[in-house]
């Protein structure tokens, strides 16, 4: 009888030993302790969080979703210095990536004025977004939008032209699952902003852009910090005058410009025996050439189009009167100077005037 005693007494304390173990195994475990809030703070603030410490801002992300990664973009300027330029403040306004199914993801729809020549002196990386829910991936495209471009010379701002308000590159962003990846656009202003003839201003973009994946990134008092990390793009590109975007592009310092309305045209550069001509509204052009009188014709080497845009594009663009000017060079050992004064008498001729040499270099 008692061993009958002593087989229940341990079936007993198996059961209940068994019992104990599935509770302590179904305890929910203990959630994280809630991000440390800045006294300016509330508990429903956005994504970034921010705390104090001392005099400086650490933006806090909250963590990927399951099969989202982190994606930082900061704008930055490493430039020579402008003379007579005090800003030159550059406004994007979205910013799109572009996956390998050619998916469009927005990165950043929050338009944003950065002051390039500031960034320059302080060597600073300007936050533009931080994005914790992109999608784990590839990306090969990105397109950015700009809102403007205002040039500040003499405590007066002034509008800069820029030949296309949007450019798109290729280039090779990897987001993993958890990991942090950062994207930095160094708009060079030095080699992006130009004079016209008339002393308007144009931007015609000069970007090196550099892309991370796997890396440290650490946003402080709205300033990106990238360590380490895997380097997946770093190209440098330049927007042309038609606003195509080119690999290792940028005007030289002596380029010529001029604006016609909205459109941005290159003067191409002269010789020292050539001169431009605009023959006079209404005049028919199918050879600029038999327009002059032959001998004037004998003289001349060629007579080229002044703008490389056809007329009925002009047109399009509200600039037909540029289908009016053309180069003129001529032979050797010509008089420009007496070439210059009979092609003023025609009566078809509305300016003639020397073409512009280039500018010496600085």
């Amino acid at each position: 009888m008692r061993n009958i005693y002593y087989v229940f007494g341990i079936i007993f304390i198996v059961l209940l030993g068994s019992f104990l173990f599935w509770q302590e195994r179904e305890k929910p475990e203990p959630l994280p302790p809630p991000a440390v809030q800045g006294n300016n703070t509330s508990p429903s603030a956005s994504p970034r969080e921010t705390t104090s410490p001392g005099n400086s801002q650490v933006q806090i992300p909250k963590s990927p979703a399951k099969d989202q990664g982190r994606l930082v973009i900061g704008i930055t300027d490493v430039t020579a210095p402008i003379e007579s330029v005090s800003e030159v403040r550059l406004t994007i306004s979205e910013m799109s990536i572009r996956n390998a199914s050619g998916q469009w993801t927005r990165v950043a729809a929050n338009p944003q004025t950065f002051d390039l020549l500031t960034l320059d002196k302080k060597a600073m990386i300007a936050l533009f977004s931080d994005s914790n829910n992109v999608a784990a991936g590839t990306y090969n495209r990105v397109t950015i939008t700009m809102g403007g471009v205002q040039v500040i010379k003499d405590g007066k701002a002034y509008p800069a032209k820029l030949p296309s308000n949007t450019f798109s590159v290729d280039v090779k962003i990897v987001v993993i699952n958890g990991k942090d990846s950062a994207m930095t656009l160094d708009f060079e202003a030095s080699k992006a902003l130009h004079l016209t003839e008339k002393s308007a201003y144009i931007f015609a973009p000069v970007v090196r852009l550099q892309t991370r994946s796997q890396a440290s990134v650490q946003v402080l008092a709205n300033a990106v910090h990238t360590n380490e990390g895997s380097i997946d793009t770093d190209t440098t590109i330049g927007m042309n005058e038609h606003g195509v975007i080119k690999a290792g592009f940028s005007f030289g310092g002596s380029t010529r410009f001029d604006l016609a309305g909205n459109t941005v045209f290159v003067i191409p550069p002269a010789s020292n025996n050539s001169v431009d001509v605009k023959f006079r509204e209404g005049t028919v052009i199918n050879n600029p050439l038999t327009l002059l009188p032959q001998t004037q014709r004998d003289l001349v080497l060629s007579i080229v189009p002044i703008f490389t845009l056809s007329a009925e594009q002009l047109e399009k663009l509200g600039a037909g009167g540029l289908s009016l000017w053309f180069r003129v060079t001529l032979k050797p050992n010509v008089s420009t100077r007496d070439f210059l004064e009979n092609l003023k008498k025609l009566s078809i001729v509305d300016i003639a005037e020397l073409s512009p040499q280039p500018s010496p270099l600085p």
